[in-house]
């Protein structure tokens, strides 16, 4: 049987603190870097850049703005898009979540 001290149990749940807020904040600043990025590329407003707005219905995007977009992402955050995953992604919280996932691995 495992004997911890306090110490042990604090220095423990600090370095889980740490781990989550900086999974947190490595979550925010993928957020705000792929809404930059769609911002600039699309010139819309960061208002118009809610989660759940479409690229095409709602900030007005073209297939040439779509593909400009993909390639700056990729860019951005050195990520490789397939065109068949590229059609899975049609708002800003899609490609949110797409960026998160890649950085992970």
């Amino acid at each position: 049987m495992a004997v911890f001290t306090c110490d042990d149990v604090n220095k423990n749940l600090h370095f889980k603190r740490c781990i989550i807020t900086n999974y947190k904040r490595g979550n925010m600043e993928i957020e705000e870097k792929v809404i930059k990025v769609i911002m600039e590329q699309l010139d819309v407003t960061r208002e118009q850049c809610v989660p759940e707005a479409s690229f095409i219905n709602d900030l007005g995007a073209d297939s040439l703005d779509l593909m400009e977009l993909i390639m700056e992402m990729e860019e951005n955050f050195d990520v490789e898009i397939s065109d068949e995953e590229l059609q899975n992604l049609r708002t800003i919280q899609d490609v949110i979540d797409y960026v998160r996932i890649r950085q992970v691995k």
